[in-house]
């Protein structure tokens, strides 16, 4: 029985769960904003900051960098680049060296392909934060 369980297990941590912004908008509905972000209000912060991104233009990687995310979620450093890290190795985020400074992409976020088979382009997608605030 209990090798049963560890197959089990060994199984469901490759599981991939994709989601979208509908979703994410439903889970954070009614949390109160308190200086100190949660770990799921910090990954949809993650997940916010690439959409912006990609609406900007193409740049693959996320706006930010640890000092700015650390301020924004209310973080220390350390936590920040240790969540990052963690984030990392569950394969969701990759980081990637610019020069000296990192620069983080999402791997979880996919665009929508157009009813003719082409991807749309972030450009012509809703920005994240116009579809959190229902406009």
């Amino acid at each position: 029985m209990a090798e049963q369980n560890v197959l089990q297990n060994n199984v469901l941590t490759k599981v991939k769960i994709q989601t979208d912004i509908p979703l994410w908008k439903l889970l954070l509905q009614g949390i109160k904003k308190t200086h100190k972000l949660t770990r799921v209000e910090a990954f949809y912060d993650l997940i916010d900051r690439q959409c912006v991104s990609l609406l900007k233009g193409g740049d693959t990687h996320l706006s930010g960098n640890i000092n700015e995310i650390s301020k924004a979620w209310g973080w220390d450093r350390e936590t920040v680049g240790r969540f990052l890290d963690n984030l990392e190795q569950l394969g969701m985020l990759t980081i990637d060296l610019d020069g000296n400074r990192k620069a983080f992409r999402m791997n979880c976020i996919v665009i929508p392909q157009t009813v003719s088979g082409d991807t749309q382009k972030p450009s012509e997608a809703k920005s994240p934060s116009s579809l959190t605030n229902g406009t």
